[in-house]
């Protein structure tokens, strides 16, 4: 049943080295691109990165430059080793995918389009752990690195996030308030 998948659904971290196959990520996004979306805008739009590609090194040594000239520490073995660890996490992905929405000048249809994407995002994590992958949505880091040119996003694209793809190494059990705690009934 949905709500059992749902339940266990997880934001996953740590993958184990299985290679996640194109039909797969196939599956995935045609379950994100049936999400809902006011006024039929359809704005999502997914840039996969596979573990094998020239990009993915292109990418991660972005991402490790980016982040030792970000970091907020002044000690330079620690900028060193806060470049290396977000290298590493774009490396070891089984399989990544940037998702973005297409921007509005509309602030009310662009607020639309991001909701929209959202659900797409969330479609594709259940269809995900449905099949035994697990999926980490990644806001932080990996999408501040104003990584857009370098892969392939056009300029009226905004991203919503990054999508880390592969074999949970471990499954955990989730808490969530109770629905009294976040419900008003009148």
């Amino acid at each position: 049943m949905i709500i059992e998948i749902i339940e266990k659904r997880r934001n996953i971290k740590e993958f184990t080295e299985e290679k996640i196959s194109e039909d797969s990520i196939k599956y995935l996004l045609n379950a994100a691109i049936w999400a809902p979306n006011h006024r039929k805008t359809e704005p999502w739009r997914f840039i996969v990165i596979p573990k094998d590609s020239k990009m993915r090194i292109k990418l991660a040594n972005h991402i490790k430059d980016w982040n030792y000239k970000n970091a907020s520490s002044k000690d330079e073995n620690t900028k060193i080793q806060i470049a290396e660890k977000e290298k590493e996490k774009i490396l070891n992905a089984p399989a990544l995918i940037y998702v973005y929405y297409v921007e509005d000048s509309d602030p009310e249809v662009d607020k639309e389009n991001y909701s929209a994407v959202s659900c797409a995002i969330q479609n594709l994590m259940l269809a995900a752990h449905e099949i035994g992958i697990g999926v980490g949505w990644s806001t932080g880091k990996v999408c501040k690195a104003k990584v857009e040119t370098l892969i392939g996003a056009e300029p009226d694209w905004e991203i919503a996030g990054a999508l880390f793809l592969g074999k949970p190494k471990n499954q955990t059990i989730g808490k969530r308030k109770s629905i009294k705690e976040c419900t008003i009934w009148h």
